[in-house]
């Protein structure tokens, strides 16, 4: 019924947390299937898998060289038997009988099933999550994002696979923060969406993680990678410009928090003056800049009264660069509470 993805990449040290989540699922070993995807791995994550794999027949593994996150998920599209697909990052793991209580939505009458997440530091152990389901949305994929917007993560959702197949829904290999134009593509492709209260994904902060790697080269990838996927997502947005306009206005709110943490970025990255002010230029004639200061909780104000700033006195990016990584990325956003 239920083909869970696993991309694994020199993992040795969460593998085990991982697996041993998803082997207590409460399903029926015929029910659902793990699979592994070892992306060209150095260290003993390979072994890992095959240790678990010779006492568990419903975990496959397959090796590959290294190519990179969206790769190694779309690898296991590809490869895999249920009818129903999900993610799940190989350092994060899932609430004890998470999954058994979506399989009574897995009936094929929906394309996607939403359920929730906690955010966990690496160190911290989350509150115990009562399994506990209220239907909160029934209806098309525009309908979500007129309800919602759109979303960010693909971990979130069990994905029918023929969906994704019909639709040719795939990654786009190689590039940074993939998920975001992945569910734009899924949501905008209309599939019958069911969310659930239900919150069963555990997502890890580690400091060496894709998404939380602040290096200034990172971050520099960060800024190129990410400013192709807004501007691929303001296109799809401008479409719906004089024929929805709670669409459009639900995707231009995305947008603008998408802009924010490329802003963000921009801070830990190591840009001159001038690279930095030609990225403000490009954004400003995509009409992304300056930002709305509409809706949103306080927080979101303040982070587009920095951006807006930085906008109008682009002067102050060297203080503002010498704060952020000296001051917030040590202190404040290690200790922010991050769960919605």
């Amino acid at each position: 019924m239920i083909s869970i993805i696993v991309p694994a990449y020199n993992m040795e040290a969460y593998l085990d947390r991982c697996l041993l989540s998803l082997l207590h699922q409460g399903l029926d070993t015929e029910s659902y299937e793990i699979l592994v995807v070892n992306d060209g791995s150095t260290d003993r994550t390979e072994t890992i898998c095959q240790r678990y794999a010779e006492v568990h027949p419903h975990i496959r593994i397959i090796s590959k060289v290294n190519e990179g996150l969206s790769v190694a998920r779309n690898v296991g599209i590809d490869n895999a038997k249920g009818w129903y697909v999900c993610f799940v990052d190989a350092d994060d793991y899932l609430t004890e009988n998470g999954l058994v209580s979506l399989l009574p939505f897995c009936n094929g009458e929906c394309d996607l099933i939403r359920f929730w997440c906690n955010i966990v530091h690496l160190h911290t152990k989350p509150q115990p999550t009562p399994v506990h389901i209220v239907e909160t949305f029934r209806g098309d994929g525009l309908d979500y994002i007129r309800q919602y917007g759109l979303e960010t993560f693909c971990w979130n959702w069990l994905y029918k696979r023929k969906f994704l197949a019909n639709r040719h829904l795939k990654f786009v290999p190689r590039l940074i923060g993939e998920d975001y134009r992945f569910m734009t593509d899924v949501l905008l492709s209309n599939p019958i969406v069911i969310s659930l209260t239900l919150r069963i994904y555990n997502y890890i902060i580690r400091s060496e993680s894709i998404s939380t790697e602040r290096s200034k080269g990172h971050s520099r990838q960060w800024v190129e990678d990410l400013s192709k996927t807004i501007c691929y997502v303001n296109d799809k947005t401008e479409t719906y410009r004089q024929s929805d306009a709670v669409i459009y206005s639900q995707m231009r709110q995305s947008l603008e928090t998408k802009t924010v943490s490329l802003m963000s970025r921009c801070l830990s990255a190591d840009f001159t003056f001038n690279e930095f002010k030609s990225i403000l230029v490009k954004f400003h004639t995509d009409g992304l800049l300056p930002l709305k200061m509409i809706g949103g909780t306080k927080l979101l104000w303040l982070e587009r009264f920095v951006v807006n700033t930085l906008y109008k006195i682009p002067l102050f990016y060297l203080p503002a660069r010498f704060v952020y990584c000296h001051f917030f990325l040590k202190y404040i956003y290690p200790r922010m509470n991050r769960n919605g």
